[in-house]
């Protein structure tokens, strides 16, 4: 399916479906900042890549809480919903301190 000029959803796209964790490594912090995109399968597409690097990056990819958080509650996207609850159960469940933020949401 072709996209817009001016989408990001199908980069987004590409980058969950088609990248490995190691080509996206270097680039958390910019998936990080897309979680604060308007469009709902931005943020999904970039939560599900997010959640293949946290078993070796959970570290870097805690800067991604504050916007899973937000995704958890959209009223709009049932798919942003889950992919922010997906990134937060795999990235509470690296260490107890990580897990003992994320179990009160």
């Amino acid at each position: 399916m072709p996209c817009p000029p001016s989408s990001r959803t199908c980069p987004a796209r590409a980058v969950a479906r088609d990248s490995s964790p190691d080509l996206l490594a270097p680039f958390i912090e910019q998936l990080v900042d897309a979680l604060y995109r308007p469009e709902a399968q931005t943020r999904w597409e970039v939560l599900d890549a997010l959640t293949l690097l946290v078993p070796e990056h959970a570290k870097e990819c805690g800067a991604a809480y504050e916007g899973a958080e937000a995704a958890l509650f959209d009223e709009i996207s049932a798919p942003l919903r889950l992919s922010a609850f997906r990134f937060l159960v795999v990235w509470g469940a690296t260490e107890r301190r990580r897990s003992e933020k994320v179990w009160p949401i």
